[in-house]
């Protein structure tokens, strides 16, 4: 048999070169590919748990704008049933920003906190007063 001329070992060593690399860079490629698969299956739960707190949120405007609504017409009684429900859903909130953003969170949790203290006070306030001097009551014309 013939030997191998140097130019033929030379594209031998090229071809076993560049099949090394190849499957080194294949490794390297489904390594990453299985790394971003996790990355993505971790991410599905917090997609939904900003999808839980934005719904949250506008459920505690909307029950909150009736609440003012109500409160408007003089019904403190059906105002303050709505600030209930807008309050359990802050509550909610709190629990979901708490389990998202830690620090930050306390934060929200703490304003959340304060909010709940002015509207429970503006109720306390608003069931001290006669239906003659709440907001849209019916004053009679010489009551003054």
């Amino acid at each position: 048999m013939r030997c191998l001329t140097p130019f033929a070992a030379l594209a031998l060593v090229a071809v076993l070169g560049l099949s090394v690399y190849n499957s080194w860079q294949i490794s390297r490629i489904n390594r990453e590919l299985a790394a971003l698969r996790m990355d993505v299956s971790s991410s599905g739960p917090a997609l939904d748990k900003e999808e839980e707190f934005l719904s949250a949120l506008e459920l505690v405007k909307r029950h909150t704008e009736r609440a003012r609504e109500l409160l408007a017409g003089g019904q403190t009684g059906r105002a303050r049933h709505e600030l209930d429900r807008s309050l359990r859903w802050l509550e909610r909130i709190s629990s979901l920003s708490e389990d998202t953003a830690g620090d930050a969170a306390r934060g929200i949790t703490s304003t959340i906190s304060a909010v709940q203290k002015e509207i429970e006070k503006a109720m306390e306030e608003l069931s001290k007063q006669t239906p003659k001097r709440r907001p849209g009551g019916n004053e009679t014309a010489g009551s003054e």
